[in-house]
């Protein structure tokens, strides 16, 4: 951005009119709703930049991209980047991108295209309110059983594997696993008994990766892409910072293994990442 048109740098706790005006950029691409309630006396001013701004422009920044092209840094601060994709929503220099990201390695079997096809159309839902782990998009990944015996109004529980288990049902037509498992370890094992894990790691697309850092916390989406040099992946995965998000890992010993839902041997699929920022165990959850 130009020094002559260069705007503040904002971050949670700012105060400025300039955050009046990223509320009414966002909410004209539908990444904002103004809370129209009447305001009481000591509530916070319309100018001050507030957390859950914050949570809009970080989304707003995973779906955008900046004037060299590349994705925007995820941080939920408006920095020149951010401010000139704002200024820049539509047309051939900003989109999301999500077209490139859609496109599949070539050589895949018809079953992994399915499965990665499936989790990408749930590309951009989100928990509404953010960190609820609910919302009208993401309930239908959940049992029906959890539902029906809870508040609609009460938090949801960690829902990375129940993406992962509703993706697999509309392929399959059941669920590979046995049932729609909510833990990540339990639908391990599961697999496991099934001969459908592989340790060490060898991924391909369309397999799930499984990441664990305690007895029962873990994490697991899809591999939608492996590497050139084989060390990392990018992943099409929910529960990731409280969306179905795309995004990057390396294989390390953060990945445990991998679940192989399709036994195809698959081996010579196209290799190659697509840009998108790094994801992380603070990402998750």
């Amino acid at each position: 951005m130009p020094p002559s048109t260069r705007r503040p740098l904002l971050k949670r706790g700012s105060r400025s009119p300039d955050v009046v005006r990223i509320k009414q950029y966002l909410e004209a691409q539908g990444f904002w709703e103004w809370d129209h309630a009447p305001r009481r006396k000591g509530s916070i001013n319309l100018s001050t930049y507030s957390a859950k701004l914050a949570d809009a422009v970080a989304y707003w920044q995973q779906t955008h991209l900046g004037p060299d092209g590349r994705p925007l840094a995820v941080d939920g601060i408006v920095g020149d980047d951010t401010w000139w994709s704002l200024l820049h929503p539509t047309g051939k220099a900003q989109s999301s991108g999500l077209g490139k990201y859609q496109r599949l390695p070539n050589g895949l079997t018809v079953l992994r295209r399915q499965l990665l096809l499936t989790a990408l159309g749930e590309y951009g839902v989100k928990e509404r309110p953010m960190g609820s782990n609910r919302g009208l998009e993401v309930d239908k990944y959940l049992p029906k059983w959890w539902l029906k015996e809870r508040n609609r109004l009460e938090k949801g529980p960690p829902w990375c594997c129940f993406f992962v288990s509703w993706v697999t049902r509309q392929v399959f037509g059941k669920y590979p696993l046995g049932r729609n498992h909510g833990s990540c370890k339990a639908a391990w094992m599961a697999a496991q008994g099934r001969g459908m894990t592989m340790v060490p790691l060898a991924p391909a697309p369309g397999d799930a990766f499984y990441m664990t850092w305690g007895p029962r916390t873990g994490h697991i989406g899809f591999v939608l892409r492996v590497s050139e040099d084989g060390k990392e992946i990018n992943t099409v995965e929910g529960n990731c910072a409280n969306r179905v998000k795309i995004g990057r890992r390396p294989i390390d010993y953060r990945i445990f293994g991998v679940i192989d839902f399709c036994g195809d041997g698959i081996g010579g699929f196209e290799r190659g990442l697509i840009p998108v920022p790094e994801v992380g165990r603070d990402s998750t959850r």
